[in-house]
């Protein structure tokens, strides 16, 4: 049997923190659609603690609903990973892929399943496939295998493109997403990544 999927309770709050900050009056209707449990995983926990998933995607779900399904989530994302990014567990990861490459973006995303691996656990595999430099596009992220008979599968396919296209920004660059497949039954999908 598989062991239970995990995040790092500080992508929560930097999820929690980015939603006060982009959405301040909407906090206490947010805080009231999660559960008791869910509250106190995050509050007062060191941002290192790996909390359950089931937890993560509860507060995630209730921001989709808040802020509405596709290209709102997926902004809101873009904003809250790199907020996390700056995240004692992250930023290591992310200054290094910075400096690593004379093409930043690409390093930013060779790196993100590292930095994927140091935010979640047991949810799947993760991969970066880069695109040759002289072909159109930077690449493709791939997860196979994430365990979506328990959590949302569409809401964290909108965390990554999010996720994606807030790395691209650290590296002071614009990247369009596109999911190109999707298999909800095997908890596959396949996600582009072009400049914009």
């Amino acid at each position: 049997m598989s062991r239970p999927g995990e995040a790092r309770c500080g992508v929560g709050k930097a999820l929690l923190a980015t939603f006060q900050r982009l959405h301040p009056t909407r906090v206490s209707a947010l805080s009231a659609e999660l559960s008791d449990e869910t509250r106190a995983s995050f509050e007062g926990r060191s941002a290192l603690r790996w909390i359950p998933m089931a937890h993560h995607m509860e507060l995630s779900d209730a921001i989709r609903r808040a802020l509405g399904l596709g290209e709102p989530n997926i902004e809101f994302w873009q904003q809250g990973w790199l907020s996390a990014m700056d995240r004692p567990f992250l930023v290591g990861i992310a200054r290094a892929a910075l400096r690593l490459d004379s093409a930043p973006t690409r390093s930013l995303l060779r790196h993100a399943p590292l930095t994927t691996r140091q935010a979640f656990r047991n949810i799947g595999t993760m991969e970066t496939r880069l695109l040759p430099e002289d072909e159109p596009g930077l690449g493709f992220w791939t997860v196979r295998g994430f365990p979506s008979r328990h959590y949302t599968m569409d809401c964290f396919i909108e965390g990554c493109r999010g996720g994606l296209q807030g790395a691209a920004i650290l590296a002071r660059q614009r990247v369009r997403t596109t999911l190109t497949y999707v298999d909800h039954n095997a908890g596959d999908f396949e996600i582009r990544i072009d400049l914009e």
